[in-house]
């Protein structure tokens, strides 16, 4: 006994330490936790076997089995405590609150088993099989409800509480996650129970009545919530996400499941668009379209991560012909991001519907590359641009090792997603679609190209060289240094904390009380101190309620006496001295802007300095009002008042709205009145002309294609010129013109019946 209790500490000790040296792992955390969860419960189920063989009388075993598992579910806890203190500071409370629901729950259940293992199966021989056998097999309930289920997290009594997509990090001790730890407990205690007066039950002999009803009651407790999994959220099925989703649209290529909630109108121009985008992908992969894809579309983040898990991440199961969204914006590349990886799915032959290494093991970075070639960024560059930006900016990446397993995850998703995806692009490119066919098969690079992969990447960086990087300006190059600086979730300080302080961040936007938002803001900071983003959105707040430590925090943040602040902190500043919330002598905002400008001249950081400059020369009522719908704090009433303000700048930004909330009609009138204006002309310096030529025309297309105004989509995207347009956005503009020629052969009901025709 002594000895496997010895190995077992040991196991733990070194794993534990192990995982010190993990980034996201190496402290206690959620993530430290959930790997531990389940070590801890295999090692106090097979100690507690141990015990109860060597041990005569019952209750003596408990008591060893419980000063066994209490040791052993300490080595953990004090190694990641010390790993807390050299990381740190993150909420440790809640990070204990972890830990107790994860491991330790584990721990006892597990106990709890080998106990009743030990105490009931009087072969010597098997019994210290039957825990590993039942560790095993309580995942096998969990692997069936991923693959056909919607869901993609779970809840296991050895594991705990599975998330699903990594790229998620606001996790939270939930009632379903506590429920579901009470369960498993409620669950020991029966099995504990069941087993000591079970023997004097089958000897006819008097049982422990105390025992008896402690077993009853248990028994009960654990069939009640068992059978209730479903309303309590720690098992969703998908009658559950039905009912939820209860009203369902249905075309030759797509069916959408929603809440209701949406207009006919929108539901029936996102049908339009999912059978556009399901034949326009099977086209690109060599396909015909195929059996209408099941499309379900969640009214918020909220909704969505309860019923599937993946809060801000949506998720796809090719093996299921379904993907689960949020509602977005009509046209929006993630909503085809989704539907590429069904269709690519449809090339696989696994039970999996994904290309795999090793006959089961998902090929991640091929499967993101197909998706992201097949969808492409419709909103500034390229996947080809960002890369070679990226690759130009000195952004440490290595593409040949984003293919390999567990890489591709446990990199930043925007520099990962986006080499993947342009090296797979050009190898449809060079290639052709035979190529991409058998990447989609998981035949490997060698199949597809007749090239190894090491051998692949020299002859894509020729490609991004020779074609590509003539046509990048070096602000790119300085937009990608801030776009791919991310390193990814685990590589983050505080990941859950900040997220879950962001959390209520939004919360209290929602309801205005910026007084709160403030308060989570400078949690989050006291968490991940370095991080500039949560300094400026606090400061926006202190600008917003016109707090006297503003311009301190201000000077801080740009350092005035000799600093080199960014152009987003000089932004901010501007965007304070606009809502008067410092000094007017503390800065000169046209200077600060005009230095922005210098350093960062394309893209919407570019345009986002513009407008500011444009609303400098507004009544101070206009520019609040201006800044507050930018900033999106108190933007129902600046839309108020946006509506009967006189200026341009207010049309353009009324526009932009009213493209994202579906209000086609008005944006088209707005961004076509602009551009026949040539706005902004005279309104901002000469710099800023063309960043808005080109997006204006673009986006009143869009506007003018759902509205269902052909004539004026033509029109405007006729006056795309590329030498304006980032590759993305050309390609965009190319999407719409066949949605043109495709709608007028559909006629789908949502064009108007006196819509003009090009």
């Amino acid at each position: 006994m002594n000895r496997r209790f010895i190995i077992w500490a040991l196991i733990l000790a070194f794993i534990s330490i192990l995982l010190m040296f993990v980034p996201g792992f190496n402290a206690l955390s959620f993530y430290f936790s959930m790997p531990i969860a389940a070590v801890l419960g295999m090692a106090c189920g097979g100690l507690a076997v141990t015990v109860v063989s060597q041990t005569s009388d019952a209750f003596q075993a408990m008591r060893k089995t419980l000063i066994i598992t209490s040791v052993l579910a300490a080595i953990p806890l004090i190694i990641a405590s010390v790993g807390s203190l050299i990381t740190g500071p993150c909420n440790y409370l809640y990070a204990l609150g972890f830990y107790l629901m994860g491991p330790l729950v584990s721990a006892i259940f597990g106990a709890a088993l080998g106990f009743a293992v030990g105490l009931l199966v009087p072969d010597s021989r098997i019994k210290g099989a039957i825990v590993p056998i039942i560790f095993a097999a309580s995942f096998v309930p969990n692997l069936l409800d991923l693959y056909f289920q919607p869901a993609v997290f779970f809840f296991n009594p050895f594991l705990g509480y599975y998330p699903g997509p990594i790229y998620d990090d606001l996790i939270k001790i939930s009632a379903s996650y506590v429920t579901f730890r009470l369960f498993c407990l409620t669950l020991a205690i029966a099995l504990v129970s069941f087993a000591l007066i079970l023997p004097d039950l089958l000897r006819k002999r008097r049982i422990n009545k105390v025992w008896a009803v402690v077993f009853v009651v248990s028994v009960l407790a654990t069939t009640i919530v068992g059978i209730n999994a479903g309303n309590l959220g720690f098992r969703v099925t998908r009658n559950e996400v039905k009912s939820k989703l209860s009203s369902t649209v249905p075309s030759d290529y797509c069916e959408i499941h929603h809440s209701g909630g949406l207009d006919q109108s929108v539901t029936q121009r996102l049908l339009w668009e999912c059978g556009y985008q399901h034949r326009r992908i099977a086209n690109y992969f060599g396909l015909q379209a195929g059996d209408p894809i099941q499309v379900y579309l969640y009214p918020d983040v909220e909704t969505k991560a309860k019923f599937m898990g993946a809060r801000h991440v949506e998720i796809s199961k090719p093996w299921l012909n379904e993907i689960h969204v949020t509602e977005s914006v009509l046209g929006d590349f993630i909503f085809a991001h989704e539907l590429a990886h069904v269709i690519a799915g449809r090339l696989a032959p696994g039970f999996l519907a994904l290309p795999v290494r090793y006959h089961f093991l998902p090929d991640m970075a091929v499967v993101e590359g197909l998706a992201v070639a097949a969808s492409f960024f419709n909103d500034g560059p390229s996947s080809h641009e960002w890369a070679i930006a990226l690759i130009l900016a000195e952004v440490k990446v290595d593409p040949v090792a984003l293919f390999k397993p567990g890489v591709f995850i446990s990199s930043g998703a925007g520099t990962a997603y986006t080499v993947v995806g342009s090296i797979v692009a050009w190898i449809g490119q060079r290639f052709g679609v035979q190529a991409l066919q058998e990447l989609a098969r998981g035949n490997g690079f060698a199949a597809a190209t007749g090239h190894e992969l090491v051998d692949l990447v020299p002859m894509w960086r020729d490609f991004l060289d020779a074609e590509i990087k003539p046509t990048i300006d070096p602000h790119l190059i300085e937009r990608a240094r801030g776009r791919f600086a991310d390193l990814g979730v685990l590589r983050r300080r505080c990941p859950t904390d900040v997220a879950r302080a962001l959390d209520m961040v939004d919360s209290a936007y929602r309801i205005g009380d910026l007084k709160a938002a403030q308060h989570h803001l400078e949690i989050a900071r006291q968490y991940d101190p370095d991080l500039k983003a949560l300094v400026r959105e606090s400061i926006r707040v202190s600008a917003c309620m016109n707090d006297e430590g503003t311009a301190s925090m201000l000077t801080n943040l740009l350092n005035l006496k000799g600093g080199n602040p960014t152009p987003q902190d000089r932004l901010v500043a501007v965007d304070a001295w606009l809502l008067d919330a410092v000094p007017t002598d503390l800065l000169s905002p046209r200077e600060q802007l005009l230095l922005a400008l210098d350093d960062v001249k394309s893209g919407p950081e570019a345009r986002a300095i513009c407008v500011r400059l444009m609303a400098l020369g507004l009544p101070q009522e206009q520019r609040q009002v201006i800044v507050k719908a930018l900033i999106s704090h108190g933007l129902d009433l600046a839309l108020v008042s946006l509506q009967s303000a006189p200026s341009d700048l207010a049309r353009y930004i009324l526009a932009r709205i009213g493209l994202w909330k579906g209000n086609f009609t008005k944006a088209a009138t707005l961004f076509e009145d602009l551009y026949l204006k040539n706005w902004p002309s005279d309104e901002a310096p000469a710099v800023c002309q063309p960043l808005f030529d080109g997006q204006i025309a673009l986006l009143g297309a869009r506007a003018a294609f759902w509205m269902g105004d052909f004539a004026l989509t033509k029109a405007l995207l006729d006056s795309v010129d590329e030498g304006q347009f980032y590759g993305g956005e050309i390609l965009t503009a190319q999407a719409y013109r066949d949605r043109i020629d495709v709608a007028l052969q559909d006629n789908p009901s949502w064009i108007p019946s006196s819509h003009s025709v090009p």
